[in-house]
Order: structure tokens, then C-alpha cells, then sequence
């Protein structure tokens, strides 16, 4: 029977990084430079992010319950502890940093003047 399933195929399960709290976690993770998991069925890639008192740590890893709410940092704050998570639903998709909503502001701003000059440099040629 050439239809025989192979138990151990790990199509259509993600795989994310993997860490915690670790200083190495709180930078942009690279594949092949940091440590990756392969997820159980129904799970994705998530980012966790806790802050407090100006010290901010990282965890990374699977997790069930990615809703489509879920894929926008979703930010908790209490007692001067803001803790933030977020998933989503690519491979290796757990990678990035996140600023809670208070630094937002600042990033889009430049972000908006960045695309700005980068379009009339290219109007200018």
C-alpha cells in the first residue's frame, strides 16, 4: 500500500523558537543561531513579553489557542508589570520584538518619515 502515513511526519505542524527569559531571547531570533521546537498538532509560535520596572524579558515557543485576536499584542498591565503576548502562524514566525503601546507612537511616526523620504528619493531618482 503506498498510502501508508508516516507517524512521524511533521508536515503542517509548526515550528518556532524556543527560549526563556535568557538575554538571548530578547533579541531578534535568527534561524540557526537560536534554539527551535517543533510544535505538537494545534499549536503555533508565540512571543511573550514581560516588563517591569524598565526591565523587560522575553519567552518564545508553541502554545494552542492562536485566535485572530491573538495575532495583535495583546498587553496586560498591573502593580507596574505590563505583560504582553502575542502568536502567529508561519514557521519560525516568533522572532521579532515588540514594543508595548505606550513607545508605539514614536516608532510609527518614523516609520511614516522613513516611507516618506523613501518615496521622494525615488521620485528624485
Amino acid at each position: 500500500g503506498g498510502n501508508d502515513v508516516d507517524a512521524g511526519n511533521a508536515t503542517g505542524v509548526a515550528i518556532c523558537f524556543q527560549c526563556n527569559s535568557t538575554d538571548d531571547c530578547a533579541v531578534e531570533q535568527e534561524a540557526g543561531n537560536s534554539t527551535v521546537q517543533e510544535c505538537e498538532a494545534g499549536q503555533h509560535c508565540w512571543t511573550w513579553k514581560d516588563e517591569e520596572n524598565d526591565v523587560i524579558s522575553y519567552s518564545r515557543g508553541c502554545d494552542v489557542g492562536c485566535s485572530d485576536d491573538d495575532t495583535e499584542l495583546d498587553c496586560q498591565t498591573s502593580n507596574n508589570r505590563t505583560q504582553c503576548k502575542i502568536c502567529c502562524e508561519d514557521d519560525l514566525c516568533n522572532k521579532g520584538l515588540y514594543n508595548s503601546a505606550i513607545s508605539q507612537k514614536h516608532i510609527h511616526n518614523n516609520h511614516v518619515l522613513l516611507v516618506a523620504l523613501l518615496v521622494a528619493k525615488s521620485m528624485i531618482g
